[in-house]
């Protein structure tokens, strides 16, 4: 029971390191805009047909677009040269210590312990990456998203513009 204890404790500990999505969203203003114009979105009435707005929505995220995938992109080198640091670092650890323990399997273990925060740190960047991509394609999902429901609006009209005629 105390092991799981100290896991847990130590499990909490680490985790405040990692940022929550909230965090995320709050740490880039365009990050926190793709954000707002969603919530805008999804706060329009399904039978919401103002094409305009939607069209200004779609162009503010095409805007964005180009900005976080080079943030992407730039969160994961930094990601990817973290993890290359970090086993760089473990690896010397094990070396270092393998000399004064039993077994390199000992040396391992006390590397890893060792070395646990240089690790959280690598999933904080790796995580950072992810949510930049995971916004990105968000904005390229209601830009596609966008485009059908203006399509689908200008068929009504255009349908409905027919009927008027009599045609």
């Amino acid at each position: 029971m105390a092991l799981f204890e100290d896991y847990e404790q130590k499990r909490q500990n680490l985790f405040t390191k990692i940022q929550s999505l909230q965090e995320f969203e709050k740490s880039d203003k365009v990050v926190n805009l793709v954000f707002e114009v969603s919530r805008q979105i999804l706060g329009q009435p399904r039978n919401h047909s103002n094409a305009p707005w939607l069209l200004r929505k779609g162009s503010e995220l095409i805007a964005y677009y180009p900005y976080l995938g080079g943030k992407a992109n730039e969160a994961w080198g930094e990601y990817k040269a973290a993890e290359v640091a970090f086993k760089s670092v473990r690896d010397a650890l094990v070396i270092s210590m393998a000399a004064g323990k039993g077994t390199i399997t000992e040396a391992k273990a006390e590397a890893g312990r060792a070395s646990v925060d240089a690790e959280i740190d690598v999933i904080a960047r790796e995580q950072r990456s992810k949510n930049y991509a995971m916004v990105a394609d968000t904005c390229d999902r209601m830009v596609s998203f966008i485009q059908s429901t203006v399509r689908q609006i200008e068929a009504e009209k255009a349908k409905a513009s027919h009927a008027d005629r009599g045609m």
